[in-house]
């Protein structure tokens, strides 16, 4: 693990100068364990350098590949109908609760294969580092963690991830935990605001949702963003 400073350092700003930064990873290293009130290992391939975060990203790639997300797309439409559906004659709604929660959480479980996890993502929140409290702490995800870790393989998202060999040897169980965290608690929340926040806004813009029913289609180039990837 490389040691770092708190000096201050030149402006990264514009597209090509944070391309750049992002391509040097020997002047800006992403080797550094981040959330460390609540974790004590690093996520996976977030927080490691090349040539071992090129190895760690191509093993689980294929997840999130587009061919297989188009294949997906059904099933997310259908789970965006029902919970949609639920909603008929209602008068005030949480949107929260009653859509963004659920549809996030249902995409998940469609894409890893994981449906008899669903309420138990739930109910977990927003946030997998608050799901006991609004005190940060990785009891619940790491509890659960340490369970699937130790189920027989399965045709699902943790039994692919055990499968791998990015470098070559089994994966530790540090090395589950490091992928996992990210494949649970990253964009979780941050999708779960952007629908919230999208509700908000055409409650606020009546033109842009006049714009909408208008033309449907103007939502076309954001359909691939399939429950935030």
């Amino acid at each position: 693990m490389k040691s770092f400073t708190n000096e201050p350092n030149e402006l990264i700003l514009g597209y090509e100068a944070v391309r750049d930064a992002g391509k040097n990873w020997e002047l800006y290293s992403s080797d550094l364990q981040g959330d460390r009130d609540v974790r004590d290992y690093p996520q996976l391939p977030l927080e490691v350098d090349p040539p071992a975060h090129t190895a760690y990203r191509h093993a689980i790639q294929s997840l999130f590949l587009r061919p297989k997300l188009e294949e997906l797309k059904p099933k997310f439409e259908q789970l965006a109908s029902e919970l949609l559906g639920k909603l008929a004659g209602k008068g005030e709604v949480d949107v929260y609760h009653a859509i963004a929660l659920p549809y996030v959480v249902g995409c998940l479980t469609l894409i890893y294969n994981r449906p008899q996890d669903l309420e138990e993502w739930i109910s977990w929140g927003p946030d997998v580092w608050t799901a006991e409290s609004p005190t940060r702490s990785g009891k619940t995800l790491h509890g659960y963690l340490a369970r699937v870790f130790e189920e027989a393989p399965a045709d699902d998202v943790w039994g692919f991830i055990r499968s791998t060999r990015p470098l070559g040897e089994p994966l530790t169980e540090a090395e589950f935990k490091g992928y996992a965290s990210v494949l649970l608690a990253g964009g979780r929340d941050t999708v779960i605001k952007l629908i919230s926040g999208l509700v908000w806004h055409l409650l606020n813009k009546p033109e842009d949702l006049a714009a909408l029913r208008e033309d449907p289609a103007l939502d076309a180039q954001s359909s691939m963003s399939y429950c935030g990837f």
